[in-house]
């Protein structure tokens, strides 16, 4: 399968895909997850390294930023997370292009 848009690719990660193939906007996505991953600076959505008062004042924070944000910010926020979680991020032979499969695939 491949994808293109933002919308279908939200889509396609909630029921759980596999194999998908992204370009364009899809792909520029995944990029900036993949480069967030080496980077290590991509956390802003996590709080797991903080704890006690600063936890607590960091996902309120959070969660009053999300209440602002517009519905596509929260929805590319929200491709991230899934993407960073539950995918593996390959890079394939064409250019511009990555394959996204599931960590752990589901079982029939």
């Amino acid at each position: 399968m491949q994808i293109a848009d933002q919308n279908v690719l939200y889509e396609a990660l909630f029921a759980g895909e596999n194999n998908i193939e992204v370009v364009g906007d899809a792909y520029e996505i995944c990029n900036s997850v993949l480069q967030s991953q080496i980077s290590a600076t991509g956390n802003d959505w996590s709080i797991t390294g903080s704890g006690g008062w600063l936890a607590i004042f960091t996902g309120f924070n959070q969660s009053v930023k999300r209440l602002f944000m517009s519905q596509s910010s929260k929805q590319l926020e929200n491709i991230k997370r899934i993407v960073a979680n539950k995918y593996v991020i390959r890079r394939t032979k064409k250019e511009n292009t990555y394959l996204l499969e599931l960590k752990h695939k589901k079982r029939a």
